[in-house]
């Protein structure tokens, strides 16, 4: 690399052992969702390049809103994103974007978590959520447990 390469890198995030901790380690939750976004969508792309090309009147259709959908996960995952946390030159649509990918979220799990009036609202929205959710289950259970253990009574 020149000097004059250099000087048009961005500079490097902070060098600090819990920073780079950090980074490593969302790095590597980034590689996990990366592989698995690849893993899902290489037989989904076959998939939808095959049904477009036997049945579609416009055979690339599915098969390019599935690389549109691969390519914004690919921006939301941001695989290298750790290297421009510090860049003050990017651009107020990269900024936007950056507030809505992997790093964002992993950024307010962590507030979340850290934060002790943050851990309570969360505690106490959880709570309300799953007060629902119970509410829920007990009213359909009930109704389904009546009608599920009378056929499975039948079957046996």
């Amino acid at each position: 690399m020149t000097s004059h390469d250099a000087k048009n890198q961005p500079p490097l995030p902070d060098n600090s052992r819990p920073v780079v901790l950090r980074h490593m380690l969302i790095f590597q939750l980034k590689l996990f969702v990366d592989g698995f976004k690849d893993l899902v969508l290489s037989p989904l792309s076959l998939i939808a390049g095959l049904i477009g090309l036997a049945f579609g009147h416009r055979p690339g259709d599915l098969f390019y809103r599935t690389l549109r959908t691969g390519k914004r996960l690919e921006r939301w995952i941001d695989l290298f994103g750790a290297i421009n946390s510090n860049n003050v030159n990017e651009s107020p649509e990269t900024a936007q974007r950056r507030g809505q990918d992997l790093d964002a979220l992993v950024e307010r799990l962590q507030t979340t978590l850290l934060d002790p009036e943050a851990r309570a609202r969360l505690s106490e929205d959880s709570r309300k959520q799953l007060d629902n959710i119970i509410r829920k289950v007990r009213g359909t259970g009930q109704a389904g447990s009546g009608s599920g253990s009378g056929s499975d009574d039948g079957n046996t």
